[in-house]
């Protein structure tokens, strides 16, 4: 959840306590999924449903104030690209020939390289793009498609 990281790395606002609180965390958390709903998906997802999932810890106005104190925090810069490293890969091999029928077995492969990549702290630092690019260039590898291009 990229705004929530966003928000906690911040220190701004209120975030610094979401990092020492249990509840405070939790409320920046679903606060976070609230808006990332709002944002990305062509679904509603109202605050009293989001109040009705919390069962009653957090109020509609403890949500709407820290939505408020989140926008504030990230300076209203919650629109920023999401795309993921599997995503790029999607794209790389949408432009494929149709003719070659790998692209679902490099696919596979990527993700194993994905799976990789995730639990390297070292990647973590690296643009998503970068990422997809180590990946597919590995599923490559391993599905020999390079060497039946030469």
């Amino acid at each position: 959840m990229s705004i929530l990281d966003r928000y906690l790395s911040s220190g701004k606002g209120k975030s610094a306590e979401a990092l020492q609180n249990e509840q405070a965390f939790q409320l920046a958390a679903i606060t976070s999924l609230y808006m990332a709903v709002k944002i990305h998906e062509s679904v509603q997802l109202g605050i009293d449903m989001i109040v009705k999932l919390c069962r009653g810890l957090y109020k509609r106005s403890h949500i709407t104030a820290l939505e408020q104190d989140i926008l504030h925090s990230l300076e209203w810069r919650v629109c920023v690209s999401t795309t993921t490293p599997m995503e790029y890969v999607r794209h790389f091999l949408a432009l494929l020939p149709e003719s070659m029928d790998v692209a679902d077995t490099i696919l596979e492969n990527a993700m194993k390289h994905m799976d990789c990549a995730t639990a390297d702290l070292t990647f973590s630092t690296c643009r998503a793009s970068e990422v997809s690019v180590a990946c597919l260039a590995g599923a490559l590898d391993d599905t020999y498609v390079l060497s039946s291009l030469k």
